[in-house]
């Protein structure tokens, strides 16, 4: 997942499009809009409101894919100017993008460019604080998703959703996990039913993965690489499925 304004898209695409005359059909690439004010103050770099991000990383986006689909790109934005750049030698296909947020104007650019779309709280406070923990309600994760079925419904069902589980542990019980929840700073039993929570048994995880395939469409899990190990059960379970 790459931090769009920390790269220039002509650069970026470019070496992505390297990666795919190596990797041709596996190259996936993540773009966000940058959400953590530490990283641009080590940086160096001015962290500007949401919107403004936002709408970089839209420029950026028309940019690139005019780049792999085209291998040509002249652009005049507000915060891009391309003049006849060029990308050769290109793979035959363009990569596969992914863009995350929860915010609904990062959502909507999201729905009309990636093809994946990953469901986040909230990140406006540009920290890692427990405000982030508080929004991630399932009321939430339904109004993120009607973002996206409204600002592009002709392409809704071709969109792969991604959900990333911050909070993924295998435990022994329903207790453990309650215990393990609240251990991790997360409201307790409710967590258990929170899409950025994976706690408890395999039999409750892979139940919990079908339910919320079923209600919001998600398919692609990320979990925590301290926890892969443990739910690789999890995982065979649900082969094929």
């Amino acid at each position: 997942m790459l931090n769009n304004d920390f790269r220039n898209p002509v650069v970026l695409a470019k070496e992505i499009a390297t990666l795919g005359l190596a990797a041709e059909g596996r190259v996936e690439v993540g773009l966000g809009a940058g959400w953590l004010g530490n990283d641009y103050e080590q940086a160096g770099i001015e962290f500007d409101e949401l919107a403004v991000r936002v709408d970089r990383l839209a420029e950026s986006l028309t940019v690139m894919k005019s780049l792999w689909s085209q291998g040509e790109a002249t652009f005049a934005g507000r915060y891009y100017t391309v003049h006849d750049a060029r990308c050769a030698p290109r793979p035959a296909s363009p990569p596969r993008v992914m863009v995350g947020g929860g915010s609904k104007r990062l959502l909507t650019v999201a729905a009309r460019e990636a093809d994946t779309v990953g469901i986040n709280t909230s990140l406006n406070v540009g920290d890692k604080s427990a405000d982030t923990k508080i929004q991630a309600t399932l009321d939430r994760y339904d109004r993120c998703l009607a973002w996206v079925r409204e600002a592009a419904p002709d392409r809704f069902s071709s969109i792969e959703f991604q959900i990333v589980a911050f909070a993924t542990r295998v435990v022994p019980s329903r207790r453990a996990a309650v215990r393990t929840a609240t251990m991790l700073g997360l409201p307790g039993e409710d967590a258990l039913d929170l899409p950025i929570a994976l706690l408890g048994t395999p039999d409750e995880l892979c139940e919990r993965l079908l339910e919320r395939r079923e209600r919001w469409g998600f398919t692609n899990i990320v979990v925590p690489g301290e926890a892969m190990e443990a739910f690789a059960p999890v995982v065979a379970r649900l082969a094929g499925t």
